[in-house]
């Protein structure tokens, strides 16, 4: 009986911790922001004019500082997960009211994020915007093939990687 009633408390805790741990929009993530050297490298294949660079500059400062921020708030999550946890009673009625919160914030700064890059887009030539759209097309597959290798089921909304979208340089 104890053991089932432990079995039945574990299983509960499994059912309500991923959803409180989660990141902030971490399940609306932009497909299209590579990070790091790539974001270097993908600003070199697009050739942006000196009007777009100021507002790339700007959006990258943006995406860093968001995604800065989200990583703080998840860890903030987490370490708020862990203390009532401690606790004899969990109160997880305000973890579940501290996580809304959390992901609410992050939502509203994903889409004035989002809605940044789509305006940096727009001033695109078809040329620039081709590039945007192989690098989307390779993110999303590496991420699929990431996501096969670790176990995971790589469904990205019925999104496919269409063959003809291949640029001749793949």
């Amino acid at each position: 009986m104890k053991r089932n009633l432990r079995n039945l408390l574990v299983a509960a805790l499994f059912a309500v911790a991923p959803p409180l741990l989660s990141a902030p929009a971490m399940a609306q993530g932009m497909p299209m922001m590579p990070m790091g050297h790539h974001l270097d490298r993908l600003a070199e294949k697009l050739k942006l004019t000196p009007e777009q660079k100021p507002q790339w500059d700007a959006m990258v400062k943006k995406t860093k500082e968001h995604f800065e921020a989200m990583r703080k708030a998840h860890h903030e999550m987490h370490e708020a997960f862990k203390a009532e946890m401690d606790k004899p009673e969990p109160d997880l009625a305000a973890l579940a009211a501290k996580s809304d919160a959390m992901r609410e914030r992050g939502m509203a700064a994903h889409k004035e994020l989002r809605d940044g890059w789509l305006k940096l887009y727009a001033t695109m030539s078809p040329e620039q915007k081709g590039v945007v759209k192989h690098a989307i097309l390779h993110h999303m597959k590496m991420r699929h093939m990431r996501e096969k290798m670790m176990g995971g089921h790589g469904d990205h909304g019925g999104m496919k990687h269409d063959d003809s979208t291949k640029s001749k340089d793949d």
